[in-house]
């Protein structure tokens, strides 16, 4: 069985789906609501695997691009502003936008942007989160530092040691 081509309008709550069945020619649609993953991916079980999932870069999805990698169909993310050049009719819903990312889809027209795989993001946002911390502690200890420099205790530049803790506690504030 061929591949399908699939295009979702993805937004926070729910998705309008609409894909070409490739054997017949046949464009169906369907809305998906997401408060139930289980029912999200039995939704996506009924694709071949390898068939070619087309939506509008956004935010609030990295769960739905997970579920296609575990089931094994192809996300191609596109650029939501080249999307909207290529549209002819600047008039909008969610069922247009679907069928203009399947019409894209299918004459080979689909702006898609590079994403970095799943495990990828998940390193990166750790990292993110590392870096956050690290500069929230170096805001505390250079309040510290400007507090203690009132009762003129000069600290050394860098992590404060034991000695310099014991110091600041031994102020009569």
């Amino acid at each position: 069985m061929r591949a399908h081509l699939i295009a979702v309008d993805f937004h926070c709550k729910y998705q309008k789906v609409v894909w070409l069945h490739p054997e017949t020619g046949e464009i169906q649609q369907a809305d998906v609501f997401h408060q139930e993953v289980e029912e999200v991916r039995r939704f996506y079980s009924q694709f071949t695997r390898g068939s070619v999932v087309g939506m509008e870069a956004s935010g609030y999805s990295f769960w739905f691009e997970q579920l296609l990698e575990e089931l094994g169909l192809q996300l191609w993310v596109g650029h939501p502003a080249a999307i909207a050049a290529k549209r002819s009719r600047k008039q909008k819903n969610d069922q247009r936008d679907a069928e203009h990312i399947l019409d894209l889809l299918v004459r080979e027209d689909f702006p898609r942007v590079w994403r970095p795989r799943p495990q990828q993001r998940v390193e990166r946002s750790v990292i993110r989160y590392r870096v956050k911390l690290v500069r929230e502690r170096t805001r505390w200890i250079n309040t510290l530092r400007a507090q203690v420099y009132n009762f003129n205790l000069l600290l050394r530049r860098g992590k404060l040691s034991r000695a310099s803790r014991e110091r600041i506690r031994q102020l009569q504030m």
